[in-house]
């Protein structure tokens, strides 16, 4: 009798560790599908990261004021009304950095119609367009 509740226990721990290793086994599995989801979280916020940091072009400036201040400080000096191309030749002089790739005077023609600070003073079909402050 001794024997037969040796041999029960014996195949009941078989069992049991049988059940015991499946149980392991599956839960490894889970542990290594839930790195992999961390894994991909990951790496989609780096690449949404590098995606906000491309959206900004180029380095930020050194410049102590804004170009709309620079643009204000010409016109004040100005006793005329300026074209965007003197106006963004005469920033320039004052010492505003830019490392625009495109025309500086179109950059300076942006800031002049966005704000309510520059009017046009000139309107013609055959002359450029001049601005200058909005008094």
């Amino acid at each position: 009798m001794a024997q037969i509740d040796t041999i029960d226990t014996a195949q009941y721990l078989k069992e049991a560790l049988g059940s015991i290793c499946q149980d392991a086994e599956k839960l490894i599995e889970r542990v290594k599908q839930l790195i992999n989801d961390i894994d991909s979280c990951l790496l989609n916020q780096s690449e949404v990261h590098v995606k906000k940091l491309r959206g900004r072009r180029g380095r930020p400036t050194k410049n102590d004021r804004s170009l709309h201040d620079y643009v204000m400080e010409v016109l004040e000096n100005s006793n005329e009304p300026l074209t965007s191309k003197e106006i963004a030749d005469l920033v320039l002089e004052k010492g505003y950095i830019t490392e625009a790739k495109t025309a500086f005077s179109n950059i300076v023609l942006h800031a002049l119609t966005v704000s309510s600070d520059f009017r046009k003073a000139t309107r013609g079909k055959r002359r450029p367009i001049r601005y200058s402050l909005n008094k």
